[in-house]
Formats: C-alpha cells, structure tokens, sequence
C-alpha cells in the first residue's frame, strides 16, 4: 500500500560471491537475507517490521555491471501494508466513531521509517563493501 526504493551503486574490486556475502551481512540488520547467484534478494523482514496493525516487504537486487565489472548497483524495494487487524479494527472504528482510517496512519509511518531504515541500510553495506576491497 505504501511503497518506497532505495538504490546505491558503488565500485569494488571484489568478486561477486564475496560483495554477495558483505551486503547480505549489511541487510541482515533489515532481517533474514538470501542473495540468489544472480542477484535477487529477498528479505524476510524482521520485529519492528511486523506489528498488529502493519507489516513490511521487502526485496530487493545486486546488479553487476556489464560495461564495468567493478560496479555494483543494489537496489531495495519496500512495502508498508496494513494487517488484517488494521483493516478489521478500521471498518469497525469508521462505521462507529466516523475516525477509523486513521489506523492506516500506522502503516504509512512504517514505511517511513522503513525507508530511512533502508538507505542507512544501503550506505552501510556500500562502506563495508568498498571497505573490504581497499577503497575501490
């Protein structure tokens, strides 16, 4: 319902197994990470992306270049959506008290925050990647 992208692209010396394993360690702060063989990252979020009233998605991609093979772009996408409970709790709430759509307020601030989440997530496993391989 509420989605966002964030992207970095960076330059390491690295091979792709290893930048694969340094930004799977990066994003794991996100949650559990697996990073397919050719690129695809799925991010299965983790507590504060799971509440009553909200809950986060998130996927994501580690592109190589192919006009320069040291250049890596890695790309996040998320999804902030409400629960089942919001919209339960929701209908009951706006057919009573005519204020109910303000529980999706809920999960558009998740996906704020998530986004913030997100690109600080990104500028970590850019550092710890160009870090790894001396500074690109």
């Amino acid at each position: 319902m509420f989605k966002g992208e964030d992207s970095v692209t960076f330059e390491t010396k690295l091979p792709f197994e290893k930048v694969s394993e340094e930004i799977a360690e990066a994003l794991r702060e996100l949650g559990r990470v697996e990073i397919a063989k050719k690129g695809g990252i799925t991010i299965e979020p983790k507590g504060k992306y799971k509440t009553m009233f909200a809950e986060a998605a998130m996927e994501g991609t580690l592109q190589q270049s192919k006009k320069n093979p040291s250049q890596y772009t890695l790309t996040i996408a998320y999804d902030a959506n409400p629960t089942i409970a919001c919209w339960i709790v929701a209908l009951l709430i706006g057919l009573t008290l005519c204020f109910g759509f303000l529980l999706f307020l809920i999960p558009y601030k998740m996906k704020g925050q998530l986004g913030k989440d997100v690109l600080k997530t990104l500028r970590v496993a850019e550092d710890a990647v160009t870090e790894s391989s001396g500074g690109a």
